[in-house]
C-alpha cells in the first residue's frame, strides 16, 4: 500500500510541477505579448510622426520656392531633421555593436516618446529579421531614400532662390519634382502603415494561439490532476472502508472487550460489543452509565485500589501508571464475580498531550481459579515433602538412639566407633530438619547447617579436661540436599579428626571454620593449631575410614581436596557454587 501510495505521489508531483510549468510559460508568453503589442503601438505611432513631418516639409519647401521666405526654409529643416532623427537610430541599430545613447538620441530627434524608445529597440532587436517586420523596414529605409531625394531637391530650390533669376518654368518644374517626390513618399508611408499593421495581426494572431493552446494544456492538465487525485482519494477511501470494516468485525468477534476512555470527562467512547458476553451488559448500557457505573460494578476487596488508580489519570505519570497491568473482579449482570485482566495504553492528541486510554479487558477467571487449585496442590505436596523429611529426621533420631544404647552394652573401641557412626546420622538428619523448617524444601542455607552441626560436634566431644574453643566465619550459601549431606559428613569427619588427634597431650587449642564464596567457587577450610599431621600422614590415611570418606565426598562434589601442617593442621575443600 505504501509503495502504490508512493507512485501516485509522485505523479501528483510531476502533474503540478508540470502545471507550475505551464503557468510560468504563459505568463512569459503574455509578457512577451504586451511587450510586442506596445512595441506596435510605438512604432506606429513614430509612422504618424514621420509622415506629419514629410508632408510638413513638403509643404514648407514649396512655400519657399514661391514666396523666398526663411522661414519655411527653417521649417522643412525642423520637419527633415524629425526623419533624420528615425533614420539615424535605425542605422546605429543595424550595426554588430550599437550604441544605444546614439539610438536613444535619434529616436528622441524623431519625437518619440522616452518611454517608448526601450520598445522600439527591444522589438527591432527581436522581430527583425521576421518576414512581416522586414518588409515595414524595407519601406522606412526606401522612405529614408526619398526623403534623401527631397533634400537634394531642396538644395536645388535653395540654390536658385540665392541666384535670384528663376522663372516661372523652373519654379514649375522645381515644384513638380518635389510633390512627384512627395506623392512617392506617400506611397511609402502608406506602405509602412500597411507593412506595421501586417506585422501586428501576425504577431496577434501567434500571440493569440499560442495562449489559447497554452490555456487549454493547462486545463487539461488540471482536469487530469483532479481526476487522478479523485482516483487516488476514491482508491484510498476503498482502502480505508475495508480496513475500518476488518477492524470492526475483529473489534465485534473478539472475545476480548476493547474500551476507549476520554481522559478528562471520565465517559466511555467506546465499548466493544463482547461485554455484553462478559458481563451481561450492553456496550450502550455501560457508555451509558459510565465510569461510575462501571467502578460500582468492582468487587468491595478491589474497589479501594481501583479508584486510587483512577484518581491518578489525570495526573502527569499516566503513562506509568497505565504501563501496570491491572487485575480485578466485575460483579455480571446475573451476580456473580469473574476475574478481568485489564491491558491498557495511552492515546496522545497532535499535541503529544494524552486524551484517551485504549484497554483491552480480559475474562482470567478460569486462569485464577486453575492458579489457585495448583497453588493449593503446591501447599499439599509440600506439607507431604515436610511430612517425609521429618520422619526421616525422626527415623535417624531413632537409629541414633539405637546405637546410643548399644554404646552402653559394648566395650570402649566399639563405643568409638558407634559414635562416629552415630555423629554421620546426626550430620544427615540435621539436613533434613533443615529443609522442612525451610519453606522451598529444596536448598539450606549452608553457613547456618555447618553452624549447627559444629555445635553438635562440640556438644558430644566437648570436656572439662580440654578448652578447646571455635572460630566461625562464613559467608551465606545456599545448596540443595545433594550438595548438603556429602558437605556435611566431609564437616563431620573434619570435625572428629580435629577433636581425636589434633590436641593430643595438649590442653587448650582453636579450631577454625571458615566458608567463604567468591565468582562462582566456594572455599570449605577447617583448621586448628594443634600438634599438625603426622610425617606417615599419607601411609595412614590409606588405612582411615574418615581420610577415605572426605576424599569420596570432595569427588562427589567435583571439588579439590588440600591440606597441610602449618602451626596445626589445614584441610580446604573448593567446589563450584552452580555445579
Amino acid at each position: 500500500m505504501e509503495k502504490n501510495r508512493g507512485r501516485s505521489d509522485k505523479s501528483a508531483l510531476w502533474l503540478v510541477l508540470l502545471f507550475a510549468g505551464l503557468g510560468i510559460a504563459l505568463i512569459a508568453i503574455n509578457d512577451v505579448s504586451n511587450r510586442l503589442l506596445a512595441g506596435v503601438h510605438a512604432y506606429t505611432v513614430g509612422e504618424g510622426h514621420w509622415a506629419r513631418a514629410q508632408k510638413q516639409a513638403t509643404i514648407s519647401i514649396v512655400k519657399y520656392l514661391y514666396t523666398e521666405d526663411e522661414q519655411f526654409l527653417d521649417a522643412f529643416h525642423h520637419n527633415i531633421d524629425v526623419i533624420e532623427g528615425n533614420r539615424l537610430g535605425r542605422t546605429e541599430l543595424t550595426k554588430s555593436a550599437p550604441n544605444y545613447d546614439v539610438v536613444e538620441e535619434g529616436f528622441l530627434r524623431g519625437q518619440h516618446r522616452p518611454e517608448d524608445i526601450p520598445k522600439l529597440v527591444w522589438m527591432y532587436e527581436k522581430l527583425s529579421l521576421y518576414t512581416p517586420f522586414k518588409i515595414a523596414v524595407n519601406h522606412w529605409i526606401e522612405g529614408d531614400l526619398l526623403i534623401g531625394f527631397m533634400a537634394d531637391a531642396a538644395n536645388n530650390v535653395e540654390s536658385f532662390v540665392e541666384r535670384g533669376d528663376l522663372t516661372e518654368s523652373e519654379i514649375n518644374n522645381l515644384s513638380d519634382h518635389i510633390f512627384y517626390l512627395e506623392r512617392q513618399l506617400a506611397t511609402v508611408e502608406k506602405n509602412f502603415a500597411l507593412s506595421i499593421s501586417e506585422a501586428a495581426d501576425w504577431l496577434y494572431i501567434r500571440v493569440y494561439w499560442i495562449n489559447r493552446i497554452a490555456i487549454v494544456v493547462i486545463l487539461l492538465i488540471g482536469l487530469i490532476f483532479a481526476i487522478v487525485r479523485v482516483e487516488i482519494l476514491r482508491k484510498w477511501g476503498e482502502k480505508l472502508y475495508h480496513s475500518e470494516k476488518k477492524f470492526r468485525q475483529m473489534l465485534t468477534h473478539s472475545k476480548d472487550v476493547i474500551y476507549q476512555l476520554d481522559i478528562k470527562t471520565g465517559e466511555y467512547i467506546y465499548i466493544t460489543p463482547s461485554v455484553k458476553n462478559l458481563l451481561g451488559y450492553t456496550s450502550e448500557e455501560l457508555i451509558r452509565g459510565g465510569l461510575s457505573f462501571v467502578l460500582s460494578l468492582t468487587h468491595p476487596e478491589d474497589l479501594k485500589r481501583m479508584k486510587a488508580e483512577v484518581l491518578q489519570y489525570d495526573s502527569n505519570d499516566i503513562e506509568k501508571i497505565v504501563a501496570k497491568d491491572s487485575e480485578f473482579r466485575f460483579k455480571t449482570k446475573d451476580g456473580d464475580y469473574k476475574w478481568v485482566s485489564n491491558k491498557r495504553s495511552v492515546l496522545k492528541d497532535g499535541n503529544g498531550k494524552p486524551s484517551a486510554i485504549i484497554g483491552n479487558v480480559r475474562d482470567v477467571s478460569d486462569w485464577k481459579k486453575d492458579i489457585l487449585e495448583l497453588s493449593s496442590s503446591v501447599k499439599e505436596k509440600e506439607m507431604l515433602l515436610s511430612e517425609i523429611h521429618h520422619r526421616v529426621k525422626n527415623n535417624l533420631s531413632i537409629v541414633s538412639s539405637l546405637i546410643e544404647l548399644q554404646k552402653n552394652s559394648s566395650d570402649n573401641g566399639t563405643d568409638k566407633g558407634l559414635q562416629e557412626i552415630q555423629l554421620r546420622i546426626k550430620s544427615i538428619a540435621l539436613v533434613h530438619e533443615k529443609l522442612y523448617q525451610n519453606e522451598t524444601f529444596a536448598d539450606v542455607d549452608l553457613a547456618e547447617y555447618i553452624e549447627d552441626l559444629v555445635e553438635t560436634v562440640y556438644t558430644t566431644f566437648n570436656t572439662e579436661e580440654k578448652k578447646i574453643s571455635l572460630q566461625k566465619n562464613m559467608d551465606s550459601l545456599s545448596v540443595n540436599i545433594k550438595r548438603a549431606v556429602p558437605i556435611g559428613l566431609i564437616c563431620n569427619e573434619m570435625l572428629n579428626n580435629c577433636y581425636k588427634y589434633a590436641f593430643e597431650g595438649v590442653d587448650e587449642g582453636v579450631i577454625s571454620i571458615d566458608l567463604k564464596v567468591c565468582d562462582n567457587k566456594a572455599k570449605l577450610t577447617i583448621s586448628d593449631n594443634g600438634i599438625g599431621l603426622p610425617e606417615d600422614f599419607e601411609e595412614m590415611k590409606k588405612q582411615s575410614l574418615g581420610m577415605t570418606l572426605i576424599e569420596v565426598f570432595t569427588k562427589q562434589l567435583d571439588g579439590e581436596l588440600s591440606y597441610k601442617s602449618d602451626n596445626g593442621t589445614i584441610f580446604t575443600i573448593e567446589f563450584d557454587v552452580d555445579a
